[in-house]
């Protein structure tokens, strides 16, 4: 994980100097006042740690695409979305995509059926208004 880097470029060229000369480790972290371990690893090569994220597989634009069809009918599965969009993105991909997009899944709320008995309540106070 990135971080904070041990020590400055100035300590980390003065350790290369010390390493030319032919300084053993124990020697160099005496010197330095530093642990052997770090010395070796501010003499590794540094690794590029930009970009190591796996490449995007929906477009922005096809980000916005799903947001329009599931705005457009909410009762569209991610399964649907992903039929009419025709990718080879899975059902998942699209399910947190809505997720970030705060349309997160809902389900109609289940109401009971009006009886005969209510419904005539019904009907009854209606007329009376």
């Amino acid at each position: 994980m990135g971080g904070k880097p041990h020590c400055s470029q100035n300590e980390r060229n003065l350790k290369r100097q010390l390493w030319r000369e032919g300084k053993t480790y124990r020697k160099k972290s005496k010197l330095i006042k530093l642990s052997e371990n770090m010395i070796t690893n501010a003499l590794k090569p540094q690794k590029n740690t930009k970009n190591r994220d796996r490449p995007r597989k929906p477009t922005r634009k096809s980000d916005r695409y799903i947001v329009r069809l599931a705005k457009r009918d909410p009762f569209l599965t991610s399964v649907n979305i992903l039929n009419e969009i025709s990718t080879n993105m899975g059902s998942r991909t699209i399910r947190r995509n809505l997720q970030n997009n705060n349309l997160n899944e809902r389900s109609a709320r289940k109401v009971p059926c009006l009886s005969k008995k209510i419904s005539k309540n019904e009907s009854s106070f209606r007329k009376d208004m």
